[in-house]
């Protein structure tokens, strides 16, 4: 059976990631060991940060001289 939904419409979601405000888009990928991200995520707890927000804290940091 054919229904016609005249005036229905759904909007479209668009495809992909939704754009993030602070404009991040790129990806830092490094290998640690499984003890060495237990004590950054004991770290960041320790923070009250994500494990994410205190690693960009940690280097904004050390990268300013």
């Amino acid at each position: 059976m054919l229904v016609h939904n005249a005036g229905m419409q759904q909007a479209k979601r668009p495809k992909g990631r939704p754009v993030v405000e602070n404009g991040e888009r790129l990806y830092l990928t490094i290998r640690i060991s499984e003890a060495r991200k237990a004590l950054y995520e004991g770290a960041a707890k320790r923070a009250g940060e994500t494990l994410s927000a205190w690693v960009k804290r940690v280097l904004d940091r050390a990268s300013k001289r």
